[in-house]
């Protein structure tokens, strides 16, 4: 998601979760699917009363329908977009065999979205990252964030990867206290720096 905050108040914690054999420390055995060009997610049926997650809670593959909820929840968290310029880079994504959209939905209705990419490092090989986790203010402690972490674990060790990482701005309290308790663990604090391109290249 484009980043709105000025380069100070970017300061980010880096947490890191190992998926282990049995996979991660929030995810139980399920079916994956495989999804067009080879995607794999985690299978759309519910999580019902599992790890705690709410009565009716379902995970699934985001969809173009589910855009005018994820444009929504983009901008409660702060991160306003046209619907043009979501619906773009929508269009990318679902077709990325490195990334993955899901959402978690109740009774019909998004109270979340998350996306998970896979990444290589050259000095540390490959693994999973967060690189969006939103769940509407309505929907806190319903258990949709926690579902969602688990089917992205899910997804991620289905593909052969070992280590899920998720990247959180040190101003938000409230997520330095939820990753942590779905086992990971804080590798390090960081600033990120951002310069805009302009011009010819």
């Amino acid at each position: 998601m484009q980043r709105q905050e000025n380069v100070r108040e970017q300061g980010s914690r880096v947490t890191e979760l190992q998926c282990h054999s049995n996979g991660c420390a929030t995810a139980a055995p399920r079916r994956i699917r495989r999804l067009r060009g080879g995607r794999r997610a985690a299978d759309p049926g519910p999580v019902t009363g599992r790890q705690g997650y709410g009565a009716g809670m379902h995970v699934r593959t985001m969809e173009q329908a589910d855009l005018p909820a994820v444009l929504a929840l983009s901008a409660e968290l702060g991160y306003p977009a046209k619907p043009g310029e979501l619906a773009e880079r929508f269009a990318v994504l679902a077709r990325s065999p490195a990334d993955a959209l899901l959402v978690a939905e109740r009774e019909g209705e998004v109270l979340g979205y998350l996306q998970v990419q896979e990444r290589w490092h050259l000095e540390s090989g490959r693994g999973a990252e967060l690189v969006a986790l939103v769940v509407s203010s309505r929907a806190r402690r319903s258990g949709a964030g926690r579902a969602l972490v688990a089917e992205a674990c899910r997804w991620a060790k289905a593909r052969g990867m070992g280590r899920m990482r998720v990247r959180s701005n040190v101003q938000r309290v409230e997520s330095h206290r939820f990753y942590p308790a779905l086992g990971f663990r804080a590798v390090k604090t960081q600033q990120v720096y951002e310069l805009a391109l302009e011009g010819e290249a």
